[in-house]
């Protein structure tokens, strides 16, 4: 029994800071990756057992964090063609979609938003270029719009 406590303990000490204070931003498998395809399937998964408006909204929040930092891995690791590179943000773009969806749904705006916006506008205006230029301006508009609705909501 005791050797039963000791293993759930450890368990329970090595989960037990993931669980307090969140994921790291961690890439993991990259688009590049021929086992990617698995990853995209656990995300799609999610979006399907994922039933509540705001929970669907802090679902897309992370996987939009997680693509980001699919992106920012490939473009630091300078080895990723620019197809890859491209594939990358088309799914980014994706989930801004869904985003963009999911927020509609909801009455209020979760409190993550505003600084998870500005952190990925941050991400894209640093890394220059008109398409990232498309992008900021996107993921900036879907903050705007998004509060614009709420604001006309509560009104």
């Amino acid at each position: 029994m005791k050797k039963g406590m000791k293993s759930a303990f450890f368990i329970a000490l090595a989960v037990l800071p993931a669980l307090v204070f969140g994921q790291p931003k961690h890439a993991g498998l990259l688009p590049t990756n021929p086992f990617y395809f698995a990853k995209e399937g656990v995300r799609n998964l999610r979006r399907a057992l994922t039933f509540n408006a705001l929970s669907k909204v802090d679902l897309e929040l992370r996987i939009a964090e997680e693509r980001l930092a699919e992106i920012e891995k490939l473009v630091d690791l300078k080895i990723a063609d620019e197809e890859a590179i491209n594939e990358a943000v088309s799914a980014y773009l994706s989930s801004l979609e869904f985003l963009g969806q999911y927020l509609r749904g909801v009455d209020r705006i979760p409190d993550k938003l505003m600084s998870w916006a500005l952190r990925h506008a941050q991400f894209f205006d640093e890394l220059g270029g008109d398409e990232a230029l498309l992008i900021k301006k996107e993921v900036l508009s879907l903050l705007v719009n998004s509060f614009d609705r709420i604001d006309k909501f509560s009104s």
